[in-house]
């Protein structure tokens, strides 16, 4: 049993998707997988797990910079959830449709490494007021998403992650987050 758990645990420390709230879905999944199997294989098989599209999707490193597109993050909670993910400094990118939030409790809620936020859409001055009133001064109103990511190209450094977690829908500018996450890629990858 003892060996069993060694592999378990060394299979833990390979996992590619971020957050604690991956690691107990995983935890559970794997459990239940090896408890009705016994096959080892899933070990493996969450090793290669890259995790699903527009979810804290990895999706290049430039430089030393890392970035991460979290389109389907359409509300203030699945935010705050991929923010607590990373442990280094974040250059968050929010904003979109009006869902009627009042975004004082992601300001209030936000880890301390959010060290700077770019605002794109139609919610940009409403999160832009929330920043302020809560005195978190780091942030820069966008016309688009394409002016958010190229701000964050010449301001994050070497470390850094720079995260598409938006807070909001995205139906003031593009169909569906699919396709905002998708143009988010596009501009990333244009970058070398």
């Amino acid at each position: 049993k003892k060996k069993e758990i060694d592999q378990l645990t060394e299979s833990l420390k390979n996992i590619k998707l971020k957050g604690e709230h991956n690691l107990s879905n995983i935890l559970a999944a794997v459990l239940a997988v090896y408890l009705q199997t016994k096959n080892k294989q899933i070990l493996k098989e969450v090793e290669n797990f890259n995790g699903v599209e527009h979810r804290i999707e990895y999706v290049k490193t430039i430089g030393s910079i890392d970035f991460y597109n979290d389109s389907k993050a359409t509300n203030i909670d699945s935010s705050i959830v991929a923010t607590k993910s990373f442990k280094c400094k974040i250059n968050l990118i929010l904003g979109g449709s009006d869902k009627g939030y009042l975004f004082d409790e992601l300001f209030k809620n936000l880890p301390k490494n959010v060290e700077n936020i770019a605002i794109f859409g139609e919610t940009r001055h409403k999160i832009a007021f929330s920043a302020k009133n809560l005195r978190f001064n780091n942030y820069k109103i966008c016309d688009s998403l394409e002016e958010c990511v190229n701000y964050f190209f010449g301001l994050a450094g070497e470390g850094d992650v720079v995260l598409l977690s938006p807070a909001c829908a995205s139906f003031d500018m593009f169909k569906n987050f699919a396709e905002r996450g998708n143009r988010f890629k596009e501009i990333v990858n244009t970058w070398r």
